[in-house]
């Protein structure tokens, strides 16, 4: 599943989607915990919006991801760390004051996935709040 919105930003938003630890907390429900080199990192994922009372044996899920600059972009690719696991791809591509933001979302496969999986809308929705005043 795929979802796009564009957000009038400022030229300060470019910093921001430029910076894997700032972009990701956008959406309220990834981090960036480490890196790994040549634009890889890794990344927690947690279903909840606010940290609070997190469980850490039980909250997060781990995720890949690889950073691309597209020149009048820049995309990030997370994949849960387990096989089969659910994937998401969110593009940022700024052209102006207009910021369009695209989010594919991919549910992992297999009766044994019992990971959560947050739907790109909900994803695009914090991100437009978040982005939508900087």
């Amino acid at each position: 599943m795929s979802v796009s919105d564009k957000i009038v930003t400022y030229e300060g938003v470019n910093r921001i989607i430029r910076n894997p630890y700032l972009a990701l907390v956008a959406t309220k429900h990834f981090h960036v915990i480490g890196e790994n080199g040549n634009n890889e990192y890794t990344v927690v994922m947690y279903e909840r919006e606010s940290t609070a009372k997190i469980r850490l044996d039980e909250d997060f899920v781990i995720y890949s991801m690889k950073v691309k600059d597209e020149g009048v972009g820049i995309t990030y690719i997370l994949e849960e760390a387990k096989k089969g696991g659910n994937q998401y791809k969110i593009s940022f591509m700024k052209s102006g004051n207009n910021l369009t933001v695209l989010i594919t979302g991919k549910k992992g496969g297999g009766l044994l996935n019992k990971s959560p999986f947050i739907e790109p809308e909900h994803l695009i929705t914090h991100i437009k709040e978040i982005l939508g005043n900087v």
